[in-house]
């Protein structure tokens, strides 16, 4: 396909220098380049980005492999598995090393951090768990490329606003740190964030 839209692309350079420009066979060229950068860019288009998908959570990390090649024959190029905790934040890593030998044609990634709703089974400290985190990061940084989601949830966790916002702090504070992207998701809570 290269050589060919190469080939069009040179010719109706050229061909405008012997054959005048209102001959039919330089209408149809450029109706067929037309047509062929139309194709390539529709065949671009459709390749599509998930930024956030889960197939590190319980429920789909067994068969993730399956999942994945459903998601690369229907299209799919480049896919961020979002965290949740620690366990999701494993499970990633894993499937980002393993997609990037088995599903080349997938740019598969992860991104790393905390869930507020997750803010009691944690047990570490604020500054334990940023820790923690950049230490996660500094042993898998070619896998991960960004901190999300960090949000502040009043719909499933109302109680623990002070606590969820210093870990929303420290966790913006680290994705700075460490030169990342952050996905902001703020559930009833759009004032607070």
């Amino acid at each position: 396909m290269k050589f060919y839209t190469d080939f069009l692309s040179n010719f109706n350079l050229f061909l405008p220098l012997f054959t005048p420009k209102n001959h039919p066979i330089v209408f149809l060229l450029k109706k067929i380049s037309i047509l062929s950068v139309s194709f390539n860019l529709l065949k671009f288009m459709l390749n599509i980005f998930d930024s956030h998908t889960h197939l590190n959570q319980e429920s789909l990390f067994t068969n993730w492999k399956d999942h994945l090649s459903s998601f690369i024959q229907h299209w799919g190029k480049w896919l961020v598995n979002a965290w949740a905790n620690f366990e999701y934040n494993t499970n990633g890593i894993s499937i980002a090393k393993e997609a990037e030998q088995s599903f080349k044609d997938c740019w598969t990634k992860c991104s790393i951090g905390r869930h507020p709703c997750d803010i009691e089974n944690i047990g570490l400290s604020v500054e334990e768990s940023k820790k923690h985190l950049h230490q996660f990061f500094l042993e898998h940084s070619q896998y991960i490329v960004a901190i999300w989601e960090c949000w502040i949830d009043l719909h499933y966790s109302p109680d623990n606003l002070e606590d969820q916002k210093k870990y929303f702090n420290a966790q913006c504070e680290l994705a700075k740190d460490l030169n990342l992207p952050i996905m902001i998701h703020s559930r009833e809570a759009f004032d607070e964030t």
